[in-house]
């Protein structure tokens, strides 16, 4: 406790770096470092160690979190940079790193993962000129061998300029403004690192996911078997399988900012939801929490519904409301029973109070209930809104 309160930086470094093979802890101290609002940051290589290390007032991630990046090229890094310092260009990588270490499947997965930003250069023109640069880096390590020049230097020579100008004649540069769109490079983080950093897809609705789910992925366990509760995320995967009668039946992985979870559905949920429950959509799921013989867990699908389809109702207070006319409130959605969150927004701040699911109401009607007839009877005011 001491060392998370006054060193919070180092501790949950050391934490995350403890659990380099737990994909779940790892998020799960993620989630607690964002919390306590430590960003987490991209490898690079100029800053990165093998593990995940402090870097300022942030955590680094290492650069062995890396698929595709192995222990040599992570020791060839850190030793090019103990003896000549950081890095200064991609010509100057390509150069001082062991070529013994570095494959251009390598080079591709930090590229992706945006370990060369400090250049100022983007990942998508890195990629594009991948092809040149991995050569370039190939025959200058096969003329260091032989104790021969650059072909780059040879030709600068030829015509008295520096290596690093003829290197960068090569490379069709296009600013750092030509860059892969959001969603690209986080299935690039993703596929590499096993976590979107940088951004995440659920960015957009951060604020509102919460309030559409009754549990977050990430405090499940506890709960009985066969418990009802509602649950919000991103869809990162999903196997289509048959069950031994031979019905279709469907396994995914549910990713909110708090954790993640294995979900199933069966034929009937398939039939009615199966539009909703495939990889890549935004979803909030109605489900049975399953306990399996090996204290494991499973979600099995009820309902499915798109985060996008999903309607808020908001009740604002012209003033702060009376006992009797919050009864009057809490009356009114219990009869109008639906499938919309309701939030409460108390006067005169930024308090919210988000109202349990059994109050949770058709949004159209109540915005008509509320607004018309009975707007001379309480001080509220209905208003609906997308999520």
């Amino acid at each position: 406790a001491y060392l998370k309160a006054h060193y919070p930086v180092e501790y949950l470094s050391a934490l995350l770096s403890s659990v380099s093979n737990d994909l779940d802890k790892i998020q799960q101290y993620m989630v607690t470092a964002r919390t306590m609002g430590i960003a987490i940051l991209p490898p690079d290589i100029n800053h990165s160690d093998s593990t995940f290390t402090p870097d300022g007032q942030a955590i680094r991630f290492g650069l062995a979190s890396i698929k595709n990046v192995g222990e040599g090229i992570v020791e060839s890094i850190a030793q090019a940079r103990q003896a000549g310092g950081n890095f200064t260009s991609m010509e100057d990588f390509c150069r001082r790193v062991d070529l013994k270490a570095l494959n251009r499947r390598t080079m591709e997965a930090l590229i992706s993962v945006g370990a060369f930003e400090s250049f100022g250069l983007s990942r998508q023109q890195l990629m594009e000129n991948i092809e040149t640069i991995y050569s370039y880096a190939q025959r200058h390590a096969e003329r260091k061998v032989t104790g021969q020049t650059s072909l780059f230097a040879f030709a600068a020579a030829e015509n008295g300029q520096d290596d690093q100008a003829a290197f960068g004649e090569q490379i069709a540069w296009r600013g750092p403004e030509a860059e892969y769109d959001e969603g690209t490079t986080q299935r690039m983080e993703k596929e590499l690192l096993g976590f979107y950093v940088t951004s995440h897809p659920l960015d957009r609705v951060q604020e509102t996911l919460p309030l559409m789910a009754t549990h977050e992925l990430g405090q499940l366990k506890g709960l009985s078997d066969g418990t009802t509760i509602q649950v919000a995320g991103l869809i990162t995967n999903v196997t289509h399988r048959l069950t031994r009668k031979n019905k279709p039946m469907l396994i995914g992985q549910l990713e909110d900012l708090s954790g993640r979870a294995e979900f199933v559905a069966f034929s009937e949920a398939l039939e009615t939801y199966g539009d909703e429950l495939a990889a890549g959509q935004t979803v909030v799921l109605e489900v049975t929490f399953s306990i399996r013989g090996d204290d494991s867990y499973s979600l099995v699908v009820e309902s499915a519904k798109l985060v996008d389809d999903v309607t808020i109702l908001d009740l604002y207070f012209n003033r702060p409301p009376r006992f009797e006319e919050v009864d009057m409130i809490r009356n009114v959605l219990g009869k109008l029973r639906g499938e919309d969150p309701v939030i409460i927004n108390w006067p005169g701040d930024d308090t919210k109070l988000v109202v349990g699911k059994q109050f949770w109401v058709n949004s159209e009607k109540a915005e008509a209930v509320f607004n018309q007839q009975m707007a001379d009877q309480l001080p509220v005011t209905a208003k609906r809104r997308s999520a």
